[in-house]
C-alpha cells in the first residue's frame, strides 16, 4: 500500500530491496522498458499496476541471472560471478525506480484532476492565466495543490487543496482552525487599541469533497520587484515589526488549557525544547559530528535551563519568517503599505526569544557562508537556493545587532534573556545540523561544519 504521509513520487515498496547501484547504457538491452500499461484511476490501481510491472521486471532479472550463471558455471572466479550479480542487481534497481517514477507522475496528475473537479464542484473558477503555486510535486515534498482562483462574485481567492491519502487532511484542518483564531486575536488587539502593521490572508471557506479537503483564503498582493528593492535598514525594519506585531495578539487561556491533541497550534515549553535537542546532540554523537564531551555538556546545561526558560511567558510566534512568507507592496496614494504574513501553519506559542533565534541564526549562516572561500567557490550552490527565502536576513550581521539591542540588552532581565536566547539559537542550530546530518554528502558538510561554528559561539555565552 501507499505508505500514509508520502508524496507521489515516494511510493512505498516494502518488499523490494534497495541498491545504490546503477546501470551501464549497453546492458539495458537485457531489460524490460518501464511501462504502466494498464488504465489507472485510483491510488489502489496505481500502486497494484506498478508492483506487477517491479515483479515481472524482478523475475525478468532472476532469469537473467540464472542463464548468466549457467555459462560460467565451469568457473570458480568468483571475480566473475560477483561483478555479474552486482550489475543485475543495478539494473533491476534503476529501472525498479523508473517504474515507481512513472507510476508517482500518473498518481500526480490524477491527483490534480480531483482537487481541480472539488475547486470547480464548490463553485470557485480555476485562474488558467496563473500557474498552480504547487502542485503535488514530489521533489519539492509538497503536499498540497494551491491554485489562485475566482469566487462567484469574480473576487481573487487562493484555494489549498490537500493530497488524499495522506496526513494533509489534518494539516488543513488546523491551518483552518488557526485562521479562526488569528482573525479573533488580531480583532481583540485591535479592539484593546493596538496599531497592528502586519496582517495575515482571512479565511473565506473550508470544504470537503471525497478524500480530499481545502481552505479557501483571501488573495494577497505581492510586488516582488519593490520588496527586492527594499534597503536593508527597511528589510530590518519588517523583520522586528513582525516579531513585535505578534506579540501584540493575546494568549487565550482557553488554548493552553487544552490537551494538546485538541490545540490549534503546538505550544513549546522547555521540556519540548530539552527532548528535541536532546535527540539531535545523540545523533550528532553518533555520527561524530560532535564530541561525547561537547554533547554531555550541552545535555547538562540544556537540563539546568528548563525552569529558566518556562520563567518567561508564552508569545505568537509565525514559526518560519523568510522572503517567501512575507507579501509586501508599497504604499500608494490610494493604499497604506501592506505587509502580510502567509503560509500560517507553523504558527506556535513559545517563548519570547524562539523568533529571535531563527532570524539571527539565518543572517549567521549566510555570513559565516560568505565568509568561507571554499564555499564561496562551491558553485555557489546555498546562496542561488535560499536567496528568496534569506533576503530579508542577510545583512552581515546588522540584524543581529538590532534584535539583541532592541529584545536583549534592553530586557529588564537582561542576563536571563540572554541565557534563553542563547539556548534557543543553540536549539535551531542543532534542528538544523541534525537535517542535514540525516542526507550528509560533501556539500552538507560544509554546511555543517558552519553550524558547528555558531554552536561553539553560543556554547561559549553559556560559559561551556
Amino acid at each position: 500500500m501507499i505508505k500514509p504521509g508520502v508524496t507521489p513520487g515516494f511510493l512505498y515498496f516494502p518488499n523490494r530491496p534497495s541498491y545504490t547501484y546503477h546501470m551501464k547504457p549497453e546492458q539495458e538491452k537485457n531489460i524490460p522498458k518501464p511501462e504502466i500499461e494498464k488504465p489507472v484511476e485510483t491510488p489502489q490501481q496505481v500502486e497494484s499496476a506498478a508492483q506487477e510491472a517491479i515483479q515481472s521486471l524482478e523475475e525478468r532479472a532472476q532469469s537473467i541471472q540464472v542463464l548468466a550463471r549457467e555459462k560460467v558455471a565451469n568457473s570458480d572466479d568468483e571475480a566473475i560471478i560477483r561483478p555479474l550479480d552486482e550489475q543485475i542487481e543495478k539494473a533491476t534497481d534503476e529501472s525498479a525506480r523508473n517504474i515507481e517514477q512513472a507510476a508517482a507522475e500518473v498518481l500526480r496528475e490524477r491527483w490534480i484532476e480531483q482537487a481541480q473537479e472539488a475547486i470547480k464542484k464548490h463553485g470557485y473558477t480555476i485562474d488558467l492565466e496563473t500557474e498552480p503555486y504547487k502542485s503535488f510535486q514530489a521533489e519539492k515534498f509538497e503536499r498540497f495543490y494551491i491554485q489562485k482562483c475566482f469566487d462567484a462574485q469574480g473576487r481573487p481567492v487562493v484555494v489549498k487543496v490537500g493530497a488524499p491519502n495522506s496526513n494533509a487532511d489534518k494539516h488543513i484542518q488546523r491551518e483552518s482552525k488557526l485562521y479562526d483564531l488569528l482573525g479573533d486575536r488580531t480583532q481583540a488587539a485591535k479592539s484593546a487599541g493596538q496599531e497592528l502593521r502586519v496582517r495575515f490572508p482571512e479565511k473565506l471557506d473550508f470544504f470537503e469533497e471525497d478524500e480530499q479537503q481545502a481552505l479557501v483564503v483571501t488573495y494577497e498582493s505581492n510586488d516582488d520587484e519593490a520588496k527586492q528593492k527594499l534597503s536593508p535598514e527597511k528589510k530590518i525594519d519588517i523583520i522586528t515589526t513582525i516579531i513585535e506585531d505578534m506579540r501584540k495578539l493575546s494568549v487565550p487561556p482557553e488554548e493552553v488549557a487544552k490537551p494538546y491533541y485538541e490545540r490549534s497550534m503546538p505550544i513549546m515549553k522547555a521540556y519540548e525544547y530539552k527532548a528535541q535537542m536532546g535527540e539531535a546532540l545523540d545523533i550528532l554523537r553518533e555520527k561524530n559530528i560532535l564530541s561525547h564531551d561537547s554533547v554531555q555538556r550541552l545535555h547538562e546545561k540544556i537540563g539546568d535551563s528548563e525552569k529558566l526558560i518556562d520563567s518567561f511567558p508564552l508569545f505568537f510566534d509565525h514559526g518560519d519568517i523568510h522572503g517567501e512568507n512575507i507579501f509586501y507592496t508599497p504604499a500608494s496614494e490610494t493604499q497604506p503599505e501592506n505587509i502580510t504574513l502567509i503560509d500560517v501553519e507553523s504558527i506556535r506559542l513559545t517563548n519570547e526569544f524562539a523568533p529571535l533565534a531563527q532570524a539571527v541564526n539565518r543572517e549567521a549562516l549566510m555570513t559565516h557562508y560568505k565568509q568561507n572561500t571554499e564555499a564561496i567557490n562551491d558553485e555557489n550552490k546555498l546562496i542561488p537556493l535560499l536567496k528568496k527565502q534569506f533576503e530579508f536576513t542577510d545583512h552581515d550581521g546588522k540584524l543581529t545587532e538590532k534584535v539583541e539591542e532592541k529584545f536583549i540588552n534592553s530586557h529588564e532581565r537582561d542576563e536571563d534573556a540572554k541565557k534563553v536566547y542563547a539556548v534557543m539559537r543553540i536549539h535551531e542550530i542543532l534542528q538544523t545540523m541534525k537535517a542535514l546530518a540525516e542526507k550528509e554528502n560533501s556539500f552538507t558538510k560544509r554546511i555543517i561544519n558552519i553550524h558547528k561554528d555558531m554552536l561553539e559561539e553560543q556554547m561559549t555565552v553559556l560559559g561551556l
